[in-house]
């Protein structure tokens, strides 16, 4: 609270920081499950509401990517991938490039 004394200001109370660690943060999180959840489920339906396919295309799109990057530097281009299967080589590439470019 302030009190105004001929323009000067005196504060009641200060917050200062405390101190924070990974137990107290996951324990917080914790307690507000219910809310994160709800939250993620209303963005999951707005996501893919108005699509036919739903959340199927979610594993949809790098199936279909990664089969394209198969034939064309598997089979095609005949690049190695070093005794990994070309599919699963190309679809984890996929996950991580689709998740990097999604944060950024």
């Amino acid at each position: 609270m302030i009190s105004e004394k001929n323009n000067e200001q005196e504060w009641d109370l200060i917050l200062y920081p405390g101190k924070s660690n990974l137990i107290s943060d996951i324990r917080e999180l914790w307690q507000y499950r219910e809310l994160i959840l709800l939250l993620v489920k209303k963005e999951f339906k707005i996501m893919y509401a108005q699509t036919m396919l739903g959340p199927v295309w979610l594993l949809l799109t790098p199936l279909m990517s990664s089969a394209v990057l198969s034939l064309v530097f598997g089979i095609a281009a005949g690049i190695s991938t070093d005794g990994i299967p070309q599919f699963l080589f190309y679809y984890l590439g996929n996950i991580l490039w689709q998740n990097f470019s999604g944060c950024v």
